[in-house]
């Protein structure tokens, strides 16, 4: 799944030299894979980030 993200996913999960920025608008996801064993491969699948909790506010964040 690495690959297939065309980003980099900051701080601390990967960096992709050739795709250094952060793309929340694409990106905003989980990455999946899934093995076809008719096409004897991997296929790639983007799955929409569920939020349980509300996305904190700017002044709720700490040190923000």
């Amino acid at each position: 799944t690495v690959l297939f993200r065309e980003e980099t996913r900051w701080p601390g999960y990967y960096l992709r030299a050739d795709f250094p920025r952060l793309d929340e608008e694409n990106w905003h996801c989980f990455a999946n894979c899934r093995w076809d064993p008719e096409k004897n491969q991997w296929e790639m699948i983007k799955r929409p980030m569920l939020h349980i909790y509300p996305e904190p506010q700017e002044h709720e964040l700490l040190g923000g």
